[in-house]
């Protein structure tokens, strides 16, 4: 694998923010398809059919809290890590 370029190494948030948002949407995903798959309380299909505005308003309802923890903590979790990354580049200890 080829070495980050000197802009990667300047915005670490920038990762960080894709990171979040990837997980988000990821467990979101998860969620709301095993919501759909078990329909515990039967409002996910009527009448034979999916009822889509409900599956993405529960993909939308588990997506937005989830983002809202996991964008700053990744970008914290990103710019620390560059931040340590850039010391030991420079033969500087963290």
């Amino acid at each position: 694998m080829g070495e980050a370029g000197p802009t990667a190494r300047k915005i670490p948030w920038i990762r960080g923010l894709v990171a979040g948002v990837s997980l988000s949407l990821a467990l979101s995903m998860i969620i709301t398809f095993r919501d759909w798959q078990l329909d515990p309380s039967g409002v996910f299909r009527g009448d034979g059919a999916t009822r889509w505005d409900v599956v993405l308003e529960t993909a939308s309802s588990w997506f937005w809290p989830l983002a809202v923890a996991a964008i700053p903590l990744s970008i914290i979790v990103f710019l620390l890590v560059g931040r340590s990354r850039s010391g030991r580049d420079r033969g500087v200890k963290p």
